[in-house]
């Protein structure tokens, strides 16, 4: 047991990171109460929209929002989405789909795990308004028409042991079928 009122699962999720890019400088030139209004509005877009989805925010650190997703096309279908809901901010948003540890203690649900770690790594990688995913996601059938001419390459991700294999889809669109 982990102990009094935890509950844990492993489950394969399609996990969504996105951060603001330059976000210190924002809190510098705009000042705090300016620059959190922003990130209050940017988290309530950003909350709606993969609500929308199917998806669910687990939490928010800083300015950055982790999501969650059953389905990697519905992830995908929102991280194409997030620029267009939080213009004029731009963002940088990775994921990664896989095993992940579910754990419910205090009334929250978090997740954690190599899962959880190559798409935070993964989202530290993508440039300004570009959506950047594994390999997994992309060539899963559900998901390959939404980035069919999109960049692939190769990134050596901090603290990951093997190569991980990306898809880079630049600046914010609205994806096919919604």
């Amino acid at each position: 047991m982990l102990g009094e009122g935890v509950e844990l699962a492993i489950r394969s999720l399609t996990v969504v990171f996105s951060d603001i890019v330059g976000s210190t400088q924002m809190y510098a030139d705009g000042g705090d109460a300016r620059a959190f209004r922003l990130v209050r509005q940017h988290f309530d877009g950003l909350r709606d929209l993969i609500a929308l989805q199917r998806g669910a925010v687990v939490k928010t650190i800083g300015d950055a929002v982790m999501a969650v997703f059953v389905n990697p096309r519905d992830a995908v279908e929102a991280a194409l989405q997030f620029g267009v809901v939080v213009a004029p901010l731009e963002l940088r948003i990775g994921m990664h789909r896989g095993p992940c540890i579910a754990v419910r203690a205090n009334e929250r649900l978090d997740y954690f795990g190599g899962t959880v770690n190559i798409a935070a790594r993964v989202a530290h990688a993508a440039g300004p308004n570009e959506v950047l995913l594994t390999t997994v996601i992309a060539d899963d059938p559900r998901v390959a028409d939404l980035v069919p001419d999109a960049e692939r390459g190769t990134l050596t991700l901090r603290g990951i042991p093997h190569p991980v294999d990306v898809v880079r889809v630049s600046g914010p669109r609205r994806a096919a079928a919604l």
